[in-house]
């Protein structure tokens, strides 16, 4: 089990090391994808979206109802491609969004997958209907897998 403290806000985080950088932000909305505006040029894009996919999976929460996915948060540890520096991804990934952004510093990207997970928890609104001891139960119970206590 994994877990961190956030001794500072997320807002004082990017303030002092810099904002995470959106890689992909993708809405699925029926019949269409819409793609939003990242960080990232679009003809390098594929690259990243690539090396985030092939990288080492460090922490994951996932949520999922008669079997298949609703929700798949997890940080990736990956090499950029160029520069070959270790960073750290953020996925993000529901029935209507699927998000991926990153960081330098693994410290960040950790407490950005932390407020994602607890964020969902708080809502609840992914449209599934979760039986009552689930949704009452806490972070563990209402995840199917998660490490975040």
């Amino acid at each position: 089990m994994h877990g961190t403290y956030a001794l500072k806000s997320s807002v004082r985080l990017a303030r002092e090391y810099g904002a995470l950088r959106t890689i992909q932000n993708l809405a699925k909305d029926p019949g269409r994808l819409v793609w939003r505006p990242v960080d990232i040029h679009d003809d390098a894009r594929g690259l990243y979206v690539l090396a985030v996919r092939e990288g080492s999976r460090i922490r994951h929460s996932r949520l999922t109802d008669r079997g298949a996915a609703v929700l798949d948060i997890h940080v990736t540890t990956y090499t950029e491609p160029g520069s070959a520096e270790t960073r750290y991804a953020v996925t993000y990934d529901s029935r209507t969004v699927k998000k991926v952004v990153d960081h330098q510093h693994r410290a960040i990207a950790e407490a950005e997958y932390e407020r994602l997970v607890r964020s969902e928890y708080a809502r609840q609104d992914l449209g599934v209907t979760l039986p009552l001891a689930r949704l009452m139960g806490g972070l563990t119970r209402f995840y199917d897998e998660t490490d975040v206590i």
